[in-house]
């Protein structure tokens, strides 16, 4: 029995160290970051000696009060302290462009390879940046500038503030804002789940007026019957819900509708997604369009649903896809990600769609679609050990237990 006990306890060790190790390599996933800073024109080697902009918050910095027609003339510099070798750097940040006018991108030569489209401005408020660097000379210093961005303060922001902050940032290298570097042979996001904000702060009274609110959407009761709209032309990019909140909008702003899937049968296709924990939730938009991140259609679905049909698209045509949920005060959060399928093509959905409780949507057999695997998301503030584990420990400590009260029970009934 002793042996047994002794056996089962070095497993339990076994299995915690091996638990620990995996907790240290989850805390050292995000290496280097990115951050803003005013523009510094310091060589190499004193790039530490470069300004700083104050700070807010452990999560947000700020500028000096700016007024209208200053020109905001900062950087996007990686902070790279381990000196890893950086390799591509995809830098998109969300701005209010009634705010500002984008004036000018100039890529360091530290990155001379331009992803096609993305050292630009966008009309509905992004910076797009995607860079790569030589495979022979790729930047390994502590401090790394990627790109001068200037922009024209043009407009008064709600509450005389206004952030830029980074856009879509996830695990993985499909994000808007992600920095690779070269990992055990294979290129991998080495940013940290979070990054800072700016805060623009204006001085005294500009000469327009910004709104911040956004038209509220009407949801039917049903869901399955939810209205479809057309738009003008509804951007991914649309930053009033994609950078931090400003003035009078709330964090509903901030949150992401996740895990958006689609598949297609016929002339229709099917979509559903989680659904978000928020208290004052009231709908969702689904937005749909020909035309990668541009949406012209937007359809309604009421709160308690989380999927949805579109019927009667285009045989044959490609449709992209994302979910904006839509809270009481008519405050839309920020775009999913974007997904696309053929219509009427099974096999360019997203994933098997497996909704049994579901009405709005027919229960798809993994058999007929073209099942595209998911890495396991992490889900924030989930601790504990996994259940496998636990088992385990729950077991050794019931023998532990049993073998206790058999020494026990032996001790009282021998002779003394």
């Amino acid at each position: 029995m002793n042996t047994t006990c002794l056996r089962l306890s070095a497993v339990c060790t076994g299995l915690l160290l091996c638990l620990s190790a995996n907790v240290a390599v989850a805390q050292e996933a995000g290496k280097a970051t990115l951050t803003l800073r005013p523009h510094c024109d310091e060589p190499k080697e004193r790039q530490n000696a470069c300004p700083a902009f104050d700070v807010e918050n452990p999560t947000t910095l700020k500028t000096a009060a700016l007024e209208e027609g200053d020109t905001l003339d900062i950087d996007i510099v990686i902070e790279n302290p381990e000196k890893m070798p950086i390799s591509s750097v995809r830098a998109w940040l969300a701005f209010d462009p009634k705010i500002f006018d984008g004036q000018d991108i100039q890529i360091t030569s530290l990155f001379p390879v331009i992803t096609p489209g993305e050292a630009d401005f966008s009309d509905e408020g992004y910076v797009q940046i995607g860079v790569k660097a030589d495979d022979a000379a790729r930047p390994a210093d502590d401090i790394i500038p990627v790109a001068r961005i200037t922009m024209l303060l043009k407009g008064n922001p709600t509450g005389g503030k206004t952030p830029i902050a980074f856009h879509d940032l996830k695990p993985g290298i499909d994000g808007h804002t992600t920095v690779t570097s070269i990992v055990d042979g294979t290129e991998k996001n080495v940013l940290p789940a979070i990054l800072g904000q700016l805060l623009v702060i204006a001085k005294g009274s500009l000469a327009s007026t910004v709104s911040g609110a956004s038209a509220t959407s009407q949801s039917n009761s049903q869901g399955s019957t939810a209205s479809m709209t057309p738009l003008a032309t509804t951007s991914a990019s649309d930053v009033s819900s994609a950078a931090a909140p400003a003035g009078g909008r709330s964090a509903f702003v901030l949150l992401q509708t996740q895990n958006v899937r689609a598949t297609t049968q016929g002339t229709s296709v099917f979509v559903a997604w989680d659904a978000l924990n928020a208290p004052d939730l009231t709908a969702y938009n689904i937005y749909y369009s020909a035309e990668s991140g541009r949406y012209v259609h937007r359809k309604t679905i009421a709160k308690d649903s989380v999927s949805a049909t579109i019927a009667g698209l285009e045989k044959g045509k490609q449709v992209f896809l994302a979910v904006r949920a839509i809270n009481t005060a008519g405050e839309e959060n920020s775009f999913s990600r974007e997904v696309s399928v053929t219509v009427g093509n099974p096999a360019t959905s997203t994933a098997p769609l497996r909704l049994q409780g579901d009405t709005n949507i027919p229960v798809r057999t993994p058999t007929k679609i073209a099942s595209v695997p998911r890495p396991p998301r992490e889900v924030p503030g989930e601790a504990g050990l996994p259940s496998w584990l636990a088992f385990v420990l729950m077991t050794s400590a019931g023998i532990g237990t049993v073998l206790a009260a058999r020494r026990q029970r032996t001790a009282l009934s021998s002779p003394r």
